[in-house]
C-alpha cells in the first residue's frame, strides 16, 4: 500500500475516533460506526508510523474510557430499585357498582 493510500486510511480512521470521542463526550450511544480497515499490502511506510502509533494511542484511550464508563453504568444499574414483574392477569374496576 502506499504512503498515499496509507495517509488515507489514517484520516478516516482518526475520523471515526473523533466521531467516538465526540460520543463519548456528549454521552451518546453509536455515534461511531466500527471501523473496517482497508486491506492492506505490505508494511505501513515508515513516514506514517509515527501518526498510527498516535492514533492508536488515542484509540486505546477511548477504549479505556469506554470501559470506565461501561462499569460505571452497571454500578448505577445495580443501586437501582427492583420493579416487581408485571402480572399478566388483569384486574377491573366496577364504575357502576
Amino acid at each position: 500500500m502506499s504512503a498515499e493510500a496509507w495517509s488515507e486510511a489514517l484520516d478516516e480512521f482518526e475520523a471515526r475516533l473523533l466521531l467516538a470521542e465526540a460520543a463519548l463526550e456528549l454521552a451518546e450511544e453509536g455515534a461511531a460506526p466500527p471501523f473496517e480497515p482497508p486491506p492492506v499490502e505490505g508494511p505501513i511506510p515508515p513516514e506514517c508510523a509515527d501518526r498510527a502509533r498516535a492514533l492508536l494511542a488515542r484509540a486505546r484511550g477511548v477504549e479505556d474510557r469506554l470501559v470506565a464508563s461501561r462499569q460505571r453504568i452497571r454500578a448505577e444499574l445495580a443501586r437501582m430499585p427492583r420493579l416487581p414483574a408485571v402480572s399478566e392477569s388483569r384486574s377491573t374496576l366496577d364504575l357502576q357498582g
